[in-house]
């Protein structure tokens, strides 16, 4: 996925986020050039594809060469092909949830999320799952060991290994909300030996 520009990733999720507001965390995650469509039975799924390729078409982003290759594309043949996938998405599945289960768990965001419901907070929203959202990216509690797998992974990860503090903090900053959010960025980056 090249758009001729520096940060084609980021500049992917943004557009995905943008097009995809209204199903994000309901059944749909961007990361990093990939989109999950999740489900929990087969007409769930059905009817999920067909929402995410109607805004595809509405927003003249479908591709009929690759919707004709998923189509033709076999299905895997062996578990190891399975398990590769079921593990990325269980993951960021699982990530997510305790985000919400961090947001749940904080009293003083557990009150906030009422206000939120009752229109009283600007530029939050709570999402069907219960998740809430400021200014359209996931709100991280204020938990530490969630901030840390926040770090971690968008430090370590194939896609990005080593980004330095500017991209690390566009790449987080792109999804996610956390207090100090930069800080704990340069924190982490400037005690990493290869950075």
């Amino acid at each position: 996925m090249s758009f001729g520009l520096t940060n084609a990733s980021t500049s992917f999720m943004d557009l995905m986020n943008q097009v995809f507001k209204e199903y994000l965390h309901r059944f749909f995650i961007v990361f990093i050039d990939d989109i999950l469509v999740y489900y929990k039975t087969k007409e769930e799924h059905e009817e999920h594809l067909r929402l995410t390729l109607q805004q595809l078409r509405e927003h003249q982003m479908e591709d009929p060469d690759k919707v004709d290759a998923v189509k033709e594309c076999p299905r895997p043949k062996n578990a190891s092909k399975v398990r590769s996938f079921m593990g990325l998405a269980d993951y960021y599945m699982r990530f997510v949830e305790r985000i919400n289960e961090g947001q749940t768990a904080d009293k003083r965001l557990s009150e906030q999320k009422q206000e939120i419901q009752n229109g009283n907070a600007i530029d939050h929203t709570v999402l069907d799952t219960g998740l809430i959202k400021y200014k359209g990216r996931i709100f991280v509690s204020d938990n530490e060991e969630l901030k840390k797998e926040n770090l971690v992974e968008a430090h370590t990860t194939p896609y990005s290994i080593h980004p330095m503090t500017t991209k690390m903090y566009h790449d987080l900053k792109a999804l996610y909300w956390w207090s100090e959010m930069k800080k704990d960025v340069v924190d982490y980056v400037t005690k990493c030996l290869t950075c």
